[in-house]
């Protein structure tokens, strides 16, 4: 259909303004009921954008009025224990601040201790800062090697063997992972 033609149609069915609407995109009068414009051919929003934002801001002022930010008494008292158990990070020292990040670090990924020492240094610890974060930790790098394996466990005993020691690993924290591993 040309464009004389969709503008003739246009008008032809409807010659009433109240059932036109201009087209999002060209800008041309077509039919309020057209989801595509016959124009640029185009599909056309169903519901304007306007009523979108209406009801977004309509189910955001309900939460408000439903969540009080204070919380219930049970929050208050699960928060006051954590907070007694959070360490004040800024009075500890730059070795003690080392071995708090790696304990974050593996609540987060399996890491040997050579790559705990690199993403330590990462972070902007000194070498001696890295080794001392990196050994007290309380890290376990023979359960982490296994933790590494289980992410590589669909692929072959010489893969698996080959991605651990990329990571960091040594032959024994490896051997050990394939064991518990079954590889």
């Amino acid at each position: 259909m040309g464009r004389k033609q969709a503008q003739n149609y246009v008008y032809e069915d409807n010659p009433n303004p109240k059932f036109c609407k201009k087209c999002r995109y060209c800008k041309q009068i077509i039919d309020k009921k057209a989801s595509v414009c016959p124009f640029c051919n185009r599909a056309q929003p169903i519901i304007p954008p306007w009523v979108c934002i209406i009801i977004l801001l309509a189910i955001a002022s309900m939460c408000c009025c439903f969540f009080k930010p204070g919380g219930n008494k049970e929050d208050e008292d699960n928060n006051s224990s954590i907070s007694e158990t959070r360490v004040d990070y800024d009075s500890l020292s730059r070795e003690e601040q080392a071995a708090e990040s790696a304990k974050i670090f593996l609540n987060a990924l399996p890491y040997s201790r050579s790559s705990m020492i690199s993403q330590l240094e990462l972070d902007g610890f000194t070498h001696e800062e890295s080794e001392y974060g990196a050994d007290h930790c309380g890290a376990n790098y023979n359960e982490e090697a296994v933790e590494a394996a289980k992410f590589y466990s669909y692929e072959s005993r010489d893969k698996i063997t080959e991605y651990l020691k990329d990571e960091g690993f040594t032959d024994e924290q490896i051997q050990y992972a394939l064991s518990a591993v079954n590889k």
